[in-house]
């Protein structure tokens, strides 16, 4: 809901709040109940080792260091070498973006406001940020940092850096009035505080309109919570490439198998037969080629052309 296209009266009116008095004590647990905590929430941190064995866990991966055992098995210490390298150092570059994203997730965390000074029962109290709870009247003067967002009630000499959000460096000046535009961009509504901005020049008294996660903050952290979730351009095309090598390498193996099953042989290599050669498709001819052409069965004696099972 946009508050910043409404009078105070009608602000402080939905919000069931007071702006003379603020909350009431009552008011404050339902508040909480209904809105949650001011705070941005987060999943619970992995261990460094876990997020570095994770990096393995890709079917590219597991076939590279399949091929790098085979390697091993064959006496080519060379590649395998080279393959572990490559292996570990795209682990510790998977490994670094994560905890570079974990610090800017704690960067925007620290941006909070530790207090908050708020009016409630009629008084002015300083409390933790986190107990700020929508409904709140809000007290902010130069040097404080927004506790949460809200729709200022007075404002005077008010200016206001918000360069966490809108990447603008220069300060803000802020003011009362409603805006008749239903859709404003964020850095245009000059009638809202945000949380985590800094108050720069005078002071300012708001009504709370958003905690924790609902603040604009908390939806960039919890865009970046999902972003992390999600696979690149490049990462989707490599499973794809991955999948499509695995399919490859596996179908011809598949194909003789399978055909030689028919004639009860326990090895492909024994069954030539023309029933575990049909004509088939120009794929399967082509693969059936290669394998009766090899040296290796030639090598062996057996019938290169189709033969009655």
């Amino acid at each position: 809901m946009n508050y910043y296209d409404q009078d105070v009266e009608c602000v402080a009116r939905e919000l069931n709040s007071d702006i003379e008095k603020g909350l009431s004590d009552q008011q404050v647990t339902e508040s909480r109940e209904k809105y949650g905590e001011n705070a941005i929430s987060e999943e619970k941190q992995k261990s460094l080792l876990r997020v570095f064995l994770e990096q393995f866990a890709d079917l590219l991966v597991v076939i590279l260091i399949i091929a790098s055992i085979i390697s091993m098995i064959s006496g080519e210490i060379g590649s395998t070498i080279v393959i572990l390298v490559v292996l570990i150092m795209n682990a510790i570059l998977g490994t670094a973006q994560h905890v570079k994203a974990q610090k800017s997730l704690n960067s925007l965390k620290a941006m909070s406001s530790p207090n908050a000074r708020v009016i409630r029962n009629g008084a002015q109290t300083e409390i933790p940020a986190s107990e700020v709870v929508v409904g709140d009247i809000l007290l902010m003067e130069a040097g404080n940092v927004a506790a949460a967002d809200g729709r200022l009630i007075e404002a005077a000499s008010l200016q206001v850096n918000e360069s966490a959000l809108t990447g603008e460096s220069l300060n803000v000046t802020k003011n009362t009035e409603k805006i008749e535009l239903s859709e404003v961009a964020l850095g245009d509504r000059l009638n809202m505080i945000y949380s985590g901005s800094n108050i720069s020049n005078g002071r300012a008294k708001a009504v709370v309109t958003g905690v924790g996660m609902n603040t604009e903050i908390g939806k960039i952290a919890s865009l970046m919570q999902n972003a992390k979730k999600k696979k690149t351009p490049l990462q989707v095309s490599l499973d794809k490439f991955s999948n499509n090598l695995h399919m490859y390498h596996r179908f011809p193996y598949d194909l003789l198998y399978k055909r030689s099953a028919c004639c009860g042989r326990s090895h492909v290599r024994s069954c030539t037969c023309s029933c575990c050669y049909p004509g088939g498709s120009q794929l399967d001819n082509h693969y059936i080629t290669r394998y009766r052409n090899s040296e290796d069965v030639k090598a062996e004696g057996y019938n290169q052309g189709p033969q009655s099972c």
